[in-house]
């Protein structure tokens, strides 16, 4: 799913003013953007800036637990080796990239037993690293994949057109090239065979981006909306002021990376309605929200 239609980032740098590793006395703000599963990923990011502030940077090291693999499933894809941890079936350019899926796949798995009372059964998540071609390069193959009508039972009340999004995009002057690079996606069993992996034991699919390139996307993404809101900025500059924060770029892009997990979760709860489902993924979007010290918006401003 594309989760990161819309960002846009207010800068000192913008205003004319200086960013240092103080933040300059100013503050950076984050436009809120929204996309096609509701998901606002940036809007006044004090979480990240005090993250960033005091020299935080992400969880890293590899899976804590590595089963054997089983006999039926490949250990190698398309230059990724197999990670077959408890959470899921994961492949990755290398052990740092497998832990960090395999630990949010643990934050997920958390809520779903915590909120409501339920298991999240194994997965494959493909890990998509920099220099990787995306799996969906244009918005238009995003929608159909997030429209798949054999994941998706319950459709959002207010899905956005390729269209709509496109205009939104270009009004912040963001490119749409990193987007498509660090979106995280479903992968259907049809989408799964024809990239070549068959893993008969997943019940769910997702790709979604490592730390590095939700940092390199990220800071192509910032320095660009940069530019938009000063003119004056070229992109050598732009880049080197993104750069100073490589952690908090990636962050809009690594919070949504459990979502299609989360959604197509819900849309298997086959006791459930339309309603509950929708419910369910309302709640754990504010849920992501609160956790980021984002601000929560409205129902109807979000699609689901």
């Amino acid at each position: 799913m594309l989760w990161h239609r819309r960002l846009a980032c207010d800068s000192p740098a913008a205003a004319g003013t200086t960013i240092d590793g103080s933040y300059g006395g100013a503050a950076w703000i984050a436009m809120m953007r929204r996309n096609r599963f509701g998901m606002l990923t940036c809007g006044g990011l004090m979480g990240l800036l005090l993250t960033a502030a005091t020299g935080c940077a992400p969880q890293a090291g590899p899976p804590k637990v590595v089963l054997a693999a089983p006999t039926d499933v490949p250990t190698q894809w398309q230059g990724k080796a197999l990670y077959n941890t408890p959470n899921a079936y994961i492949y990755a350019a290398g052990p740092e990239s497998a832990g960090e899926a395999d630990r949010w796949l643990a934050e997920l798995k958390n809520y779903i037993s915590r909120k409501h009372r339920a298991t999240l059964d194994k997965g494959v998540v493909i890990v998509s690293e920099p220099g990787d071609a995306p799996i969906a390069p244009t918005l238009e193959e995003q929608l159909a994949m997030e429209q798949d009508p054999t994941l998706i039972v319950t459709p959002p009340r207010k899905p956005k057109s390729a269209a709509e999004i496109r205009k939104r995009l270009d009004e912040e002057g963001i490119p749409e090239a990193p987007m498509a690079r660090a979106a995280s996606l479903p992968l259907s069993a049809a989408r799964l065979a024809a990239l070549g992996l068959h893993v008969p034991r997943a019940d769910w699919a997702v790709v979604a981006p490592s730390h590095a390139l939700a940092s390199q996307c990220g800071i192509e993404v910032v320095a660009a909306s940069l530019r938009k809101k000063n003119p004056k900025l070229d992109e050598p500059r732009s880049l080197e002021l993104a750069r100073k924060f490589p952690d908090m770029a990636a962050k809009p892009f690594e919070i949504v990376r459990p979502q299609p997990a989360f959604i197509l979760w819900a849309q298997r709860q086959k006791d459930w309605s339309d309603s509950q489902r929708r419910e369910a993924i309302l709640d754990y979007l504010k849920h992501v929200l609160r956790s980021n010290w984002l601000p929560v918006p409205s129902d109807d401003e979000l699609d689901w």
